[in-house]
């Protein structure tokens, strides 16, 4: 991968978490209550986003610690055959 894929993912992670609690912060703010007919009122779709957006990080920052790992290897690789 190039330099630049390198260089983005570990900000989008970081990105991705910070939505994924900023979801949870939301739900938390907004709170929920129970009307006069007894329905319940609650911004829930907050926390699946932010479930997804967790997620979502931990696959980006996964992916960018196996790009890392690859390249160390390969430049191991490559001072060994030296």
């Amino acid at each position: 991968m190039g330099k630049v894929i390198r260089r983005i993912l570990p900000w989008l992670s970081a990105l991705a978490l910070f939505g994924g609690l900023a979801s949870w912060g939301a739900y938390a703010l907004i709170g929920s209550y129970v009307d006069d007919q007894g329905l319940l009122h609650e911004p829930f779709f907050l926390i699946p986003t932010g479930w997804l957006f967790i997620f979502a990080s931990l696959a980006v920052g996964g992916l960018y610690l196996v790009v890392r790992l690859m390249q160390a290897l390969r430049k191991a690789k490559s001072q060994d055959n030296r």
